[in-house]
């Protein structure tokens, strides 16, 4: 008796051949906003796995690869060395030509080589390179040991750890823990799509290990505790990448990962009926808003909070127009009204 509605609950998922394609990053866009996922859509953006905005000014650099940081110490201690190279030969060229032009200039004019000018040219240049190459050292050096002491040594001495498959509540990770206990880092060379449902997406990495497949998500940075808080759409967006690499790849997928911004520390999302029936029910509203275009526009918010920290929201300085007002012909409210006051 419990088989008819289970087979009801799948059949509604089925797309029709006629209906969009629905990117993870569009249903995740849209579970936050209905005009955030219009924009989304007609902006024809990739998913890519990462928050859109993600990448914002003072970008730094974090590695996600042991190698990525070997190579990266390997550059630097290169130029160091090279840098060093050139210091040792400044100061002893600057030594040599400094004690030739002494013992030049010491005889009379008439028996001074025809060379002593030149000599004494490049003794000068020789003087000038050794501060050069010394502060060149020290940087080299400098940044080599920010790669070590940053990087390298908190990838190496990470200590390993392994999430229970079938944790109910969500658990905070490391990305060297998962990698140092076996997982495997693996980027999609093309995007997961499942016909059935008109579902594509791409989730940023994937942990392999054994027969499990972790889709990894990165999200925006924010400063605060805010920038760890996870909403509805962040809950939808993972569901659906689990869905995608079960149906895709037949593997398991009991949880996914979100990690914070540009650090190593992150939390798990398990792959729980709740969150599965978000998924579901964002996809149908977003199939539903997305063939509906062109002869209806979705509404604006009930909370015209959502509008305050939106992107799509933020005006331009010298028009004061957003890429949401625009498309929607209103003003959203934003942040920045605040600080304008």
């Amino acid at each position: 008796m419990s088989n008819p509605p289970k087979q009801q609950q799948r059949s509604r998922m089925v797309a029709a051949e006629d209906d969009p394609w629905i990117s993870v990053s569009l249903l995740a866009e849209h579970t936050f906003c209905p005009r955030a996922g219009v924009i989304q859509h007609e902006s024809q953006e990739e998913d890519t796995g990462e928050e859109q905005f993600h990448s914002g000014r003072g970008r730094v650099r974090t590695y996600y690869a042991l190698e990525e940081i070997q190579k990266a110490l390997s550059m630097w201690r290169k130029r160091t060395l090279w840098a060093v190279g050139a210091l040792f030969g400044s100061v002893v060229f600057y030594g040599l030509g400094a004690i030739l032009v002494r013992l030049s200039l010491g005889s009379s004019p008439s028996q001074r080589p025809p060379y002593a000018a030149q000599l004494s040219a490049c003794s000068s240049t020789c003087c000038c390179l050794v501060p050069v190459s010394l502060l060149l050292s020290v940087i080299c050096g400098f940044l080599w040991l920010n790669v070590y002491l940053s990087h390298y040594r908190p990838a190496v001495r990470a200590i390993a750890s392994i999430p229970d498959p079938n944790h109910t509540s969500s658990q905070p990770v490391n990305w060297w823990a998962l990698l140092n206990a076996g997982f495997e880092s693996r980027r999609l060379s093309e995007a997961l799509r499942y016909p059935r449902w008109r579902l594509v997406g791409c989730p940023w990495r994937i942990l392999v290990k054994g027969d499990l497949r972790i889709p990894v998500f990165r999200k925006r940075p924010s400063r605060g505790t805010t920038g760890e808080r996870l909403y509805q759409q962040h809950y939808a967006r993972m569901a659906a990448y689990c869905h995608l690499l079960e149906v895709c790849e037949g593997a398991e997928s009991p949880y996914s990962i979100i990690m914070y911004g540009h650090s190593h520390n992150g939390i798990t999302v398990p792959n729980q009926p709740g969150t599965r029936k978000t998924f579901h029910d964002s996809l149908l509203a977003t199939r539903k808003t997305i063939s509906a275009l062109g002869r209806v526009d979705p509404p604006s918010p009930h909370h015209l909070n959502k509008c305050s920290a939106c992107p799509h929201s933020w005006r331009d300085r010298d028009t004061g127009q957003s890429v949401c007002g625009e498309r929607f012909t209103w003003r959203p409210p934003n942040i920045r009204d605040e600080w304008d006051r």
